[in-house]
């Protein structure tokens, strides 16, 4: 595709170059009612068309660059693999199958699991590595989680709700204690003597 401005540019370059003794006295009145161009629209013509065959050699210089560049192929897929790495990734393999299969034969113990796990997991963190490591995860916490008794299987479907005495000091917000030692604070001494006669008479 060849840019008309440049096109142009170029001829009234070469026109502009061309001495006026060289050009045809019988062409000259025909070619300057053609050459009756602001000056600042050729500058412009002649700068855009600077412009491009700049950008047109960077392009060409980047080209040459990318065709000289030597490829660097990726070797890391044909590295070995050890044997442990073999087994590993057949053993990952297994697990997702089996687990999927589990999953899908089971879909009420999978739904108990997801409900219940972090809870069980909460009061036996021990148990976590054990689940973590076996070959099945879903079957090995649905088996630790029913090898519990019925009394550990109640509290794990109950949520703990604490139980407080009546007038324990747990049961008093500390912000309300620190008010009142700030107003003691604030009194003024007849005041204050109010205040502990209030006090004396409980």
């Amino acid at each position: 595709m060849i840019d008309e401005d440049n096109v142009e540019s170029e001829q009234m370059d070469t026109m502009l170059d061309q001495p006026e003794a060289e050009q045809d006295v019988s062409e000259q009145p025909v070619e300057r009612e053609e050459q009756k161009v602001p000056l600042a629209a050729l500058q412009k013509m002649r700068k855009r068309a600077q412009e491009a065959e700049l950008k047109a050699q960077w392009l060409q210089e980047q080209h040459q660059k990318v065709a000289q560049a030597p490829v660097e192929e990726d070797h890391s897929q044909y590295e070995s693999a050890t044997r442990a790495d073999l087994v590993r990734s057949q053993e990952e393999a297994v697990r997702i199958v089996e687990e999927k299969l589990w999953i899908r034969n089971n879909p009420e113990k999978y739904e108990k699991i997801n409900e219940y796990l972090p809870t069980f997991l909460k009061q036996r963190p021990n148990l976590a590595s054990a689940i973590n490591d076996a070959t099945n995860r879903y079957e090995e916490a649905f088996t630790l989680m029913e090898a519990l008794t019925p009394k550990q299987q109640a509290q794990l479907k109950a949520p703990q709700v604490r139980k407080e005495a009546p007038n324990a000091p747990g049961g008093v917000p500390k912000s309300a204690a620190l008010n009142a030692a700030v107003d003691v604070m604030t009194m003024s001494d007849t005041e204050f003597a109010a205040w502990r006669q209030s006090k004396k008479r409980r």
